[in-house]
């Protein structure tokens, strides 16, 4: 299988491809941003005089009959909120018609095109229109919808629109996007094991986001099976939830004895109760925090969007002693080990609680939401690992369509036009 990518990034399509053709041959790629340049690099091999980096001086005559999948999603921010949705009157919108004249000119079998789902609302839903026409105009016939990561094995809340054309009409009737998948992965399941301080919220920046005092009957008017056990810090324990016995014991105080000591996080949000409950395993979306109208900042279980900035968070247990008394710190059980203890009894001093602290994803874990291997070689920044990721497209998603391609090219596509026909 040959393919080639616009817009490349951090070679989801390769990633992908990978999966389900791993023989396969990049013909070409174009990456504008120096970074993303890097870390393609790094990652696979490619001829300098095929990695073309501005697509308005790319000639893709020279690849004409070369390849057999084009994949590519010109930059969204244009049809994004973050972008203020200025569409195709935008620079970067109008990178949209180039990836048509690229199309065109090197007409590969099958074309992939990946955008924000609010392509679908621009200009009154004109803009998808307009470009699934101009497609239709060179020989394209084109399936297109919302695919969102969840629904395909990672759990990632990510809504993207996808359009798959082809220039044969057969395997174009015979293709669907897959059926979606009950997600069985968590957001606990990608996060790493051992995670640097420097990615945990300071405790002030975490108080502004914890429970305040809530009593054990307010909690559970709202939640039957989430009880609050009101202590130090508002710290809050698992009574029972989802019916699973306790397993976690607490030692130390006593008021705190044979009890799970988690904290119900109150996340700012324009709901009626002006917030949202987080609790350990859910993320949060930390942009913009004292915005008045922002909403859905809480994935449950799964996390939010990626952007392209550190926004994402993740509520964790961590084993901590606090001092009673006044508004001191705790101080982090490190891999298990206890804190230093004082002099003073640790019976009536001191108590050792499992209180949940908010923490940044890590770059690693991004990766790991938009499906990347840990084989993947970091050689930027932080910062930079996080546009990338918040970028990319979720290669999952790609080699969920690329098993689809793959059937309708071998007529094996159920639920498809012709099968009705023929029916």
């Amino acid at each position: 299988m040959k393919i080639a990518t616009l817009f490349s990034g951090i070679g989801a399509p390769e990633q992908g491809a990978k999966r389900v053709y791993p023989n396969h041959e990049v013909v070409f790629a174009c990456e504008f941003d120096k970074f993303a340049r890097q870390s393609y690099e790094a990652n696979y091999y490619i001829a300098p005089e095929h990695f073309h980096k501005d697509v308005n001086d790319l000639d893709a005559t020279q690849y004409r009959g070369q390849v057999d999948i084009l994949i590519g999603g010109s930059p969204c921010q244009a049809f994004s909120l973050a972008g203020m949705r200025k569409g195709t009157d935008d620079e970067r919108g109008k990178l949209i018609y180039q990836y048509i004249r690229v199309v065109e000119e090197c007409r590969p079998e099958i074309i992939v095109y990946e955008n924000v789902k609010g392509i679908m609302s621009i200009d009154n839903g004109n803009t998808i229109k307009d470009f699934v026409q101009a497609l239709r105009d060179i020989g394209y016939y084109c399936h297109y919808d919302v695919v969102n990561t969840k629904d395909y094995g990672v759990p990632q809340n990510r809504e993207r629109l996808f359009l798959v054309g082809f220039l044969d009409v057969d395997t174009y009737h015979r293709f669907d996007f897959a059926p979606k998948i009950p997600l069985e992965k968590r957001l606990k399941d990608v996060l790493e094991d051992d995670v640097d301080e420097k990615y945990y919220l300071n405790r002030e920046l975490n108080l502004t986001y914890e429970s305040q005092a809530n009593t054990i009957h307010d909690i559970e008017k709202e939640s039957p099976t989430l009880c609050a056990f009101t202590h130090g810090y508002a710290g809050g324990y698992i009574e029972d939830l989802n019916r699973i016995n306790r397993t976690l014991r607490v030692g130390g105080g006593s008021s705190t004895s044979d009890k799970h000591c988690f904290d119900l996080i109150k996340v700012p949000s324009a709901t009626k109760q002006g917030y949202e409950k987080a609790t350990t395993g859910d993320s949060i979306n930390l942009s913009v925090p004292n915005s008045k109208t922002r909403r859905g900042r809480v994935g449950k279980q799964v996390a939010q969007t990626l952007d392209t900035a550190r926004n994402q968070a993740v509520v964790e247990p961590t084993m901590m002693q606090y001092p009673r008394g006044a508004n001191k710190g705790g101080e982090v059980a490190k891999d298990g080990v206890c804190p230093t203890i004082t002099i003073n009894s640790w019976e009536h001093n001191c108590a050792l609680n499992y209180k949940n602290r908010i923490r940044k994803l890590t770059p690693r874990e991004c990766l790991r939401l938009q499906d990347f291997g840990d084989d993947f070689i970091q050689t930027v920044s932080d910062s930079q690992i996080y546009k990338q990721a918040g970028n990319s497209m979720s290669v999952n998603i790609l080699e969920m369509i690329f098993n689809q391609i793959e059937q309708a090219k071998r007529g094996e596509c159920r639920n498809s036009l012709l099968d009705f026909i023929g029916a």
